[in-house]
């Protein structure tokens, strides 16, 4: 079976500290992808939307990382690349480590239709409750999640809708959500395969980055720069890909030991 078209998009930011996290991306696991999958940084500040037909699309917004340019940027890349030969958007924001090529073991055998894929949260429910509230939003979190093209066109036709929840902050994921699961009626299937880590912080959920790391997942989101320094965050992403590119190193010897001695 052929690998399918994904187009990745990515929440891009040109302000401090995502400009420096986002370098740190083009010297790590963008370096090397699968020809199967774009990835696409979505930015504001500029007087006109258009796409440079390169890694960057632009928005006629000003740039911020909140709830309303965070939702005009994904809205506005569904609409210019809908008509693309793609049968995912991966949208994801700028501060995690992507294996590409994870990704497409990934949705080897995944539906293209109805197909709403990520990590499953619930706006509403505080970490001490045990069960999500009745009047809870269940949503995809918006660090790493899945949409296959005919769910797409819906968020496009439906996107009034999704403008009509005005939810504060940083919860454009948690309007999504609302817009799939409740409106379209569309479950989240919540095979998603990601790990939090972090470079030193090892308060749970998050795992330490070191030689023992899983080398399995295609989203390792990095929870590290909470206080607005990237050092950390940039760190974590060098090391991770260290370690992706001496597994790959590892399984290669294997590979050709086993072929050159057949046990």
């Amino acid at each position: 079976m052929s690998d399918k078209n994904v187009l990745h998009l990515v929440l891009g930011c040109k302000s401090h500290p995502y400009s420096l996290i986002e370098d740190a991306a083009k010297k790590t696991w963008m370096t090397k992808t699968p020809d199967n999958i774009k990835s696409i940084f979505m930015y504001g500040g500029s007087s006109n939307i258009f796409w440079d037909e390169k890694n960057s699309f632009y928005v006629d917004r000003p740039e911020n990382h909140f709830y309303n340019i965070c939702m005009y940027k994904t809205i506005k890349a569904f609409e210019i690349f809908i008509e693309t030969d793609y049968d995912y958007i991966y949208r994801t924001n700028n501060t995690g480590y992507f294996d590409l090529f994870r990704v497409n073991d990934f949705l080897k055998d995944k539906p293209t239709e109805n197909f709403y894929c990520g990590s499953i949260q619930y706006y509403g429910k505080s970490k001490d409750t045990p069960t999500a509230p009745e009047n809870s939003i269940k949503y995809a979190s918006g660090a790493s999640y899945f949409l296959s093209k005919d769910i797409v066109k819906l968020i496009i036709e439906n996107q009034n809708v999704l403008y009509s929840y005005n939810l504060p902050g940083w919860c454009d994921d948690v309007a999504m959500g609302k817009l799939i699961t409740e409106h379209l009626g569309i479950d989240i299937d919540s095979r998603s395969e990601r790990l939090i880590v972090s470079y030193e912080n090892t308060a749970e959920p998050r795992v330490l980055i070191d030689d023992n790391l899983d080398m399995s997942h295609y989203h390792y989101r990095i929870q590290d720069s909470a206080d607005g320094n990237p050092d950390n965050n940039i760190k974590s992403m060098f090391k991770i890909h260290e370690l992706k590119l001496n597994n790959q190193y590892r399984n290669t010897i294997e590979s050709e030991i086993l072929f050159t001695n057949p046990i």
